[in-house]
């Protein structure tokens, strides 16, 4: 991240002091930001690199909230439901390849309300991403 003002940083709990060494993470990550001025979703991609020399790529995590299911006035969650909370739709898909990990997340207001929407925007990233790092010969 070559602009230092930007950082989220971590509890120290998980693996001590990061700082700003050649070994922490700040050091190992880059952040970018794709924003989508037709639909109105934000991709934030996030790319550590690590030392795992993996044959190919791995699924980490896939985990998202939808302000229609988790907090609607209706339905399983209804005992949670709350106007206080985001009406935002975000969704994380992360994964490892050799030396690196990718973590992509997307926001969105989803402003039509269609279904699975921001879901929809990450996945499509992430095919084109997959594409991308094809072409350049990265596994």
């Amino acid at each position: 991240m070559g602009d230092k003002n930007h950082l989220v940083v971590v509890p120290d709990s998980i693996a001590g002091r990061q700082g700003l060494s050649p070994n922490g993470l700040y050091s190992r990550q880059k952040l970018l930001i794709y924003k989508n001025k037709d639909n109105g979703t934000v991709i934030l991609l996030s790319i550590t690199a690590n030392n795992k020399n993996t044959s190919g790529r791995e699924w980490k995590h896939a985990a998202g909230y939808e302000p229609s299911f988790f907090n609607a006035q209706e339905g399983k969650f209804a005992e949670s439901y709350n106007d206080i909370f985001s009406k935002a739709e975000v969704y994380n898909y992360s994964f490892d390849g050799s030396g690196y990990n990718i973590s992509l997340i997307g926001i969105s207001d989803n402003p039509k309300k269609e279904s699975a929407f921001t879901l929809t925007q990450v996945a499509m990233f992430s095919d084109k991403l997959v594409k991308f790092l094809d072409s350049k010969g990265i596994k």
